[in-house]
């Protein structure tokens, strides 16, 4: 995902936190936080929580509860569930999933029900200073986190319909990993050969004998093709639009764009407009 997809998704996870004043974080399968995602945003780091992961033997049952427990119970449902862990503490679990792959979990709260109570009784003064479980307020949340996972989705989608897993070499993936969350911004092959630790002359060649194409071309492809993804899904400007896929001057990013599809940004967005009405 590009940089800024992932501050949007950081974005609206704060504004449910400032909101509700309950935390909104997202973690991947292992329980890591997704890259480029804040810390903050993929931990459970209220006062209640902190206090348990301080008790060894609760720290790690937190650690298998984060990466075994909500994964396999997040995969046998593949729907939104409200999960009470071993500290007692109830949150609400929104896997993020496609047909194929599980991508994750968005995760609010904790809060606790009147009925449970924390099985350490040094940390039951902590417990019962969450709020009670709120049934109106975490369904508009559970809202906002399923429409949240679908744009995630939509986005590693995106990656996966790429070659990226056709390459058998694993700097050159990396490479294409980078131009795929980064084409927003301006970089040189000299830039990326240098992340991976290959010289520059080393990686234009393995480059194109791993993709198939020449670096140039391959960051133009995935520019472009970002550019008609945001004409269709967005009503962001032309100008918008080019500075998001690296381009300075709306004129030069029309033009190139037309050389790609032959048709101007305008023409192709409306013609899919026309298209969406005819059907």
């Amino acid at each position: 995902m590009s940089l800024p997809e992932i501050k949007k998704i950081s974005n609206i996870l704060d504004s449910i936190h400032d909101l509700t004043g309950l935390t909104a974080i997202w973690k991947t399968p292992d329980g890591t936080p997704p890259w480029g995602i804040p810390l903050r945003l993929s931990l459970h780091c209220c006062e209640f929580c902190t206090s348990v992961q301080k008790k060894i033997r609760l720290s790690e049952k937190c650690m298998v509860n984060d990466t075994t427990l909500l994964t396999e119970k997040a995969k046998g449902l593949r729907h939104s569930f409200l999960h009470t862990c071993h500290a007692g503490a109830t949150e609400l679990i929104v896997p993020i999933f496609d047909d194929e792959h599980y991508y994750g979990v968005f995760i609010f709260g904790p809060t606790r029900m009147p009925e449970t109570f924390c099985p350490s009784n040094s940390l039951s003064k902590k417990f019962n200073n969450l709020p009670v479980y709120d049934e109106k307020l975490f369904s508009a949340v559970q809202a906002i986190l399923e429409y949240l996972a679908l744009d995630v989705t939509k986005h590693y989608r995106l990656l996966k319909s790429s070659s990226l897993s056709m390459v058998n070499n694993e700097k050159i993936r990396q490479s294409q990993y980078f131009i795929m969350t980064n084409y927003h911004l301006k970089f040189t092959a000299d830039d990326i050969a240098s992340r991976i630790g290959l010289s520059a002359s080393r990686f234009l060649h393995l480059f194109k004998e791993k993709t198939g194409k020449p670096f140039s071309a391959y960051v133009y492809q995935i520019r472009m093709e970002n550019a008609k993804r945001m004409l269709l899904e967005t009503d962001y400007k032309i100008i918008h639009i080019a500075n998001e896929v690296s381009f300075d001057k709306e004129s030069y990013f029309c033009s190139q764009f037309k050389k790609y599809t032959g048709l101007t940004p305008g023409k192709y967005r409306q013609n899919a407009k026309n298209s969406m009405i005819l059907t």
